[in-house]
């Protein structure tokens, strides 16, 4: 498992959280701007320094989202009131917090920031919808019952459409994060099969990877890489 965190200059600490709990690796997030560069130079003395995979993520605008790939492993934007434009594009990996609409949920259905109509196109985008558990945790509690309410929705028009689903933290904090066990467990209450659970649980480690061959040389396509 790869788990996505929000560092805020206290890399180290959720390097030993993670060593704690059986994380395998971790993705720091930053905002991409201009101190991003020198993100990726300290995330690259920590490898040194450590055997957790280290990966390193940008929180941007769409309009960043072309520059940052080159340099970052993944690419994350948070849901916005009207995610229509954002899912039609598809250009980045995760889509998160799309449960944080203002708006009041309809009579039969949750507002949750996905349709059947975004969920079919964010399956031809291969665009991932990640699922916070800080999110969930860090709201109030009488908040919390609806949030848990938007992502069964999401959970459940993610399997109809076949939308990759991405399970992790995002925590701000080290205190935040949890096991795989514990994500797992939760999320399969909020309405997810095992398998579905644990492919949201590799499904970060997947892109990372395909996105970090693509910058290959050697990549043609997905699955396709010229042979020398």
């Amino acid at each position: 498992m790869t788990d996505i965190v929000f560092p805020n200059n206290n890399e180290t600490e959720f390097i030993k959280t993670a060593e704690d709990l059986g994380i395998d690796s971790l993705c720091f997030v930053y905002e991409y701007s201009g101190s991003f560069s020198e993100k990726l130079e300290e995330v690259s003395e920590l490898k040194k320094k450590t055997k957790i995979g280290l990966f390193v993520g940008a929180f941007c605008s769409e309009k960043q989202v072309q520059s940052a790939k080159r340099l970052a492993d993944l690419i994350l934007v948070k849901g916005v009131e009207n995610n229509r434009q954002l899912v039609e594009r598809g250009l980045a990996d995760i889509i998160y917090e799309l449960e944080a609409m203002q708006h009041r949920d309809f009579i039969y259905q949750k507002n949750s920031g996905l349709n059947h109509v975004l969920t079919e196109i964010a399956a031809k985008k291969e665009l991932m919808v990640g699922l916070s558990f800080s999110f969930l945790i860090n709201a109030e509690p009488k908040l919390r019952v609806k949030l848990m309410g938007r992502m069964m929705q999401n959970i459940r028009l993610s399997k109809k459409y076949k939308v990759t689903v991405a399970v992790a933290s995002f925590a701000k904090v080290p205190e935040e994060m949890r096991s795989m066990t514990d994500l797992r467990s939760l999320f399969v209450c909020l309405g997810m099969e095992q398998g579905m659970a644990k492919a949201a649980m590799n499904a970060v480690s997947e892109r990372i990877k395909e996105n970090q061959d693509k910058k290959s040389p050697d990549y043609i396509g997905k699955g396709i890489r010229l042979l020398k």
